[in-house]
């Protein structure tokens, strides 16, 4: 496996069109099966960042501030 995923502790959010399945759940995983399902992929915001477009009507305020001020995606 990647080592990221040994390193951290992930929180998995619900995704329009896929379900949290618990088969794949790891001891440094926390599914969030109470949160609103996510309509937005990661990638989209990483590929929006990274082409210079306006991201606030992708993620909330303070997400899109922090990508900025650490200078991620780009």
């Amino acid at each position: 496996g990647h080592p990221l995923l040994s390193k951290y502790h992930f929180y998995i959010y619900p995704r329009s069109g896929y379900s949290l399945d618990e088969s794949l759940k790891k001891t440094n995983m926390t599914f969030l099966h109470e949160f609103p399902q996510v309509v937005i992929s990661s990638s989209a915001v990483r590929a929006a960042v990274h082409n210079g477009a306006d991201i606030d009507a992708l993620v909330e305020s303070g997400v899109a501030q922090y990508i900025d001020q650490k200078n991620l995606y780009k």
